[in-house]
């Protein structure tokens, strides 16, 4: 457990990282991972979202990560819009980040760019995780 905490801290909470190059500070904190994610909206008007994952290096045997997790790395709402994550699996889970991007949108009426922010910033805040998602309403 001990070696886990320390390889998601290593690759997630990396101060220098932000100022690495010329890329985001988010891009750069979230280099060398796997993820592939995709939000679709048909011709009919239904919404899909997906979220696939490398995984993270040294973890725990058993381990399910957000992926597979309903609101947490991917969420869709017909109504509200869709979400695909990235970012540290742990954090996300805890605030089903997918989920509360559509919340904002749904409840507070929030544009797609500002609830994914809002989502984001309360993520890193409440349990310091990084991630990022796309939105599409």
């Amino acid at each position: 457990y001990k070696q886990y905490n320390l390889t998601v801290s290593e690759l997630f909470n990396r101060p220098e990282a932000a100022t690495k190059g010329n890329a985001h500070p988010l891009v750069s904190a979230l280099s060398g991972h796997d993820t592939v994610g995709a939000v679709a909206l048909d011709s009919l008007g239904n919404m899909a979202a997906a979220t696939s994952t490398g995984g993270i290096t040294a973890k725990m045997a058993g381990r399910v990560g957000d992926s597979p997790l309903i609101g947490c790395g991917a969420y869709a709402d017909n109504l509200v819009g869709g979400v695909s994550c990235t970012g540290h699996g742990e954090s996300i889970m805890k605030v089903t980040l997918a989920r509360s991007v559509n919340n904002l949108m749904e409840m507070c009426g929030l544009p797609a760019r500002e609830a994914a922010e809002a989502a984001l910033d309360r993520m890193r805040t409440r349990v310091g995780g990084c991630g990022g998602c796309i939105v599409i309403t």
